[in-house]
């Protein structure tokens, strides 16, 4: 699928399926709706009905929708798989172009479920690093990569000090940690990224210890 891409390109590919990946995983439900936007110099000569399969998406689109549909098929889902599990499901796909302008080029995935809407930004950096800096609105500097924990909580101190101390007394050590905060709202979302998989207990413990308003587990692996 990607031999046609150069490398840049490659680089905001293989970021699609990851934040397929980290929205679905924190959309709390099955996913109805799916919309992804390229946007930025890097895609001007690109049509969205780039990718050759029957459904006419672009590559970056079905990057994204693999990602969301592993989180609940399963990470053999395949590219080709994946348009046809949607429709199967009743899910609808939606794609466009535009410009950016706070960073040079990025992807805008908007996945809808039943309960709440996920809207994540991302980009690669100018040393090809890949970024999530937009979630829900928060801005932040997240790196996508292993195992996250994401959480929204009341912006008021102790907080952070509380997930961070029980993440301690569990042994789980804290590799990179991204915070956003959204002027006049009181809230915040943090994105802690961990060195172990996080397990359903972890974050049954974090959500009745640390007062958050609620809190997900994201693993992402590398490879397409």
């Amino acid at each position: 699928m990607e031999h046609r891409l150069s490398p840049p390109k490659r680089l905001f590919l293989s970021l699609s399926r990851k934040v397929g990946v980290f929205a679905a995983s924190i959309l709390d439900g099955a996913p109805e709706r799916m919309a992804l936007h390229i946007k930025g110099d890097l895609f001007d000569d690109e049509g969205i009905l780039c990718f050759e399969n029957p459904y006419r998406y672009s590559a970056y689109t079905v990057a994204a929708l693999k990602g969301v549909l592993e989180v609940h098929h399963g990470p053999e889902t395949s590219y080709m798989a994946a348009p046809l599990l949607a429709e199967e499901r009743g899910f609808r796909v939606e794609e466009g172009k535009g410009t950016s302008s706070t960073y040079h080029n990025v992807i805008e995935l908007e996945l809808a479920g039943e309960k709440k809407t996920i809207q994540v930004t991302a980009t690669v950096t100018e040393e090809g690093r890949h970024r999530i800096v937009n979630v829900d609105g928060y801005w932040l500097d997240c790196v996508p990569e292993g195992n996250l924990i994401v959480f929204q909580n009341h912006d008021r101190p102790g907080v952070i000090g509380k997930v961070g101390s029980l993440l301690g007394e569990l042994n789980i050590n804290i590799a990179n940690f991204a915070l956003g905060r959204k002027n006049g709202s009181g809230l915040a979302l943090g994105v802690l990224q961990v060195d172990s998989i996080v397990d359903p207990a972890v974050l049954e413990r974090l959500r009745s210890v640390a007062d958050l308003l609620w809190v997900e587990s994201v693993r992402l692996e590398e490879g397409l």
